[in-house]
């Protein structure tokens, strides 16, 4: 029986747990988190499973595991790498985002997958949601523009993952990041001691010739967002599920299914497990995408006072 691995409790990590209770597949899956508190929770939450195993340590974990998903906060996230790869064989890393608060982390943990001959994704789910592999081919290789607004954004946590969607959706990772329409304004992240952002990025990705990432202060506005070619213009909004699509003054609309993370993790795990791949962007990938934005961001917040070399978005 196959041997999977979760890293990390929280809120993310329990989404994992469910995919996977949830899913068709046979396997053993360990849970490591330090805190008692998450571990008891989910516990609560999952109940009592022959196999389902709750440790503290990654060093009580097989020495052979076939996926491990690490889905700790960004700023462990390294330590958390080199302590597994250190004690544990593994086959398959799922990483979630963003990566990493210190730029050099990057190399190292590259290396270290080189090293210990480990492939390993970043946990970016719209390319592996069907709806956006159909839009995509809507585009028909034509250039676009890329809008994203509204307000609770959390646009320093999930700005990666419009930015890989619009990398996947343009074909590349020629990306280009302006963040000099960001409020000079730093707030607190629900995930303490991380930082949140508002405003605006901007840049291009290929075909990609604009986008903009707007997260607005205020409450009350939805979050939208328009594709823009020479021949069409589409309106995508994932809450309500919609596709709307405006060509020649006429309005057509579709459903769009962006299924939640606690509904497709144990699909892309078992394809993992038994492809050896997913549609997920490889790690050397997502780091080129990261490395983009995390750069002009960490300037933005050193700026603002934050600790030299770090961005404390998680």
């Amino acid at each position: 029986m196959k041997k999977i691995a979760i890293i990390g409790g929280g809120n993310i990590g329990g989404r994992y747990v469910e995919s996977l209770l949830n899913s068709d597949s046979e396997y053993i899956l360990y849970i490591v988190d330090t805190s008692t508190q998450a571990l008891i929770a989910l516990q609560d939450k999952f109940g009592e499973r022959e196999n389902v195993v709750y440790l503290s340590d990654i060093k009580e974990l097989p020495v052979h595991l076939e996926v491990v998903a690490i889905t700790t906060t960004s700023g462990v996230r390294r330590e958390v790498v080199e302590r597994l790869l250190d004690y544990v064989d593994v086959n398959y890393l799922i990483l979630e985002k963003p990566l990493f608060c210190d730029l050099g982390d990057y190399e190292v943990i590259r290396a270290l997958l080189e090293k210990k001959h480990v492939k390993a994704w970043v946990n970016c789910t719209r390319r592996e949601c069907e709806s956006y592999q159909k839009f995509k081919n809507q585009l028909k290789e034509e250039n676009f523009e890329f809008i994203l607004s509204g307000s609770n954004l959390g646009l320093g946590c999930n700005a990666i993952h419009y930015l890989d969607l619009i990398c996947f959706l343009a074909g590349t990772d020629n990306l280009e990041v302006n963040v000099d329409g960001l409020y000079k304004t730093i707030l607190d992240s629900k995930r303490k001691p991380y930082k949140e952002i508002l405003g605006t990025i901007t840049g291009s990705a290929g075909r990609c010739v604009h986008f903009s990432l707007t997260a607005h202060g205020r409450d009350e506005i939805p979050v939208s967002i328009m594709v823009k070619t020479p021949s069409k213009t589409f309106f995508i909004n994932e809450a309500r599920q919609l596709l709307s699509v405006w060509e020649d003054g006429l309005c057509a609309s579709a459903n769009f299914k962006l299924p939640y993370t606690s509904q497709t993790m144990g699909r892309i795990i078992g394809k993992i497990i038994e492809t050896g791949n997913c549609q997920l962007a490889e790690y050397s990938e997502s780091t080129v995408i990261h490395k983009v934005l995390q750069v002009p961001l960490t300037d933005f917040f050193e700026k603002m006072g934050g600790k030299k070399g770090i961005c404390p978005i998680s």
